[in-house]
């Protein structure tokens, strides 16, 4: 599977890192944007495994962080915000869009969490997203637990919090972030995306609970489709989970993505 790491800008002059995956078929190919969650990255197991599969069925996929974060892209932290993402996603797509192998017609997005509610939120207004696959994606800010209430009254006070991530470590997260996160309900924006829609969700994730892919689900126009990965939790990390995940979500791609 040859791979390319590339760079480009979003609107505000940010560079954004990518790691472009293709397979060995030539001529125009249907391409995959892979979204990574909260402070999070392209490297995320799960993601390069779904990547594998997609790039085996002949597509051309394309993982990226998002700006402001704690990838390779540029940005602080601290100007992290949902609306930064939609603009990175669009940023993405215009770029594969330009790629002499890519078929522009024929790009979907697969998003995990927080990246799937960018997908949601991007694919109701760009209507080049040929279909879209999220994962373990939030309706609504009201219905995560990822944040307690005693933490999110210190953070409006305080204005950062400190946030300690996997990959980077402790970094400080702007209150603008969960400012930004409320102006959105995907629970009534998913009924403007007319793209292909599957929904899934572990069973046992307590971070953003399956209620959330129900009611998108619930709100979405056809065709769309919901599946729940019994006793899985919010991250897919356990090998039998990630082999559910990647096959669900590649079929999905395969079936209304070429």
């Amino acid at each position: 599977m040859p791979s390319e790491k590339v760079f480009y800008e979003n609107t505000r002059s940010l560079k954004i890192a990518a790691i472009l995956d293709k397979p060995e078929k030539s001529g125009k190919n249907p391409a995959v944007i892979i979204c990574h969650g909260f402070t999070s990255f392209k490297e995320f197991k799960p993601l390069v495994k779904i990547s594998q599969k997609l790039v085996e069925n002949n597509f051309i996929t394309m993982r990226f962080d998002f700006s402001n974060c704690i990838g390779e892209s540029e940005g602080r932290c601290e100007d992290m915000l949902v609306s930064h993402q939609i603009d990175d996603l669009i940023s993405s797509i215009n770029f594969l869009s330009e790629n002499e192998s890519v078929d522009k017609k024929r790009i979907s997005v697969v998003g995990h969490s927080l990246g799937a509610f960018t997908a949601i939120l991007t694919a109701s207004a760009d209507k080049r997203i040929r279909s879209i696959v999220p994962v373990s994606s939030p309706a609504k800010f009201e219905w995560h637990t990822l944040f307690d209430e005693n933490t999110l009254e210190k953070w409006a006070k305080e204005g950062l919090m400190d946030h300690n991530t996997f990959k980077k470590g402790h970094v400080k997260l702007h209150y603008n972030f969960i400012e930004d996160l409320k102006e959105y309900d995907a629970t009534k924006i998913i009924r403007r995306v007319k793209s292909p829609t599957r929904f899934i969700h572990g069973s046992n994730d307590i971070i953003v609970p399956p209620k959330n892919s129900q009611a998108l689900f619930e709100n979405a126009n056809d065709p769309k489709d919901l599946r729940i990965i019994e006793n899985a939790d919010h991250v897919f990390l356990k090998d039998e989970f990630i082999g559910q995940l990647v096959d669900i979500t590649s079929q999905w791609c395969i079936k209304h993505g070429k």
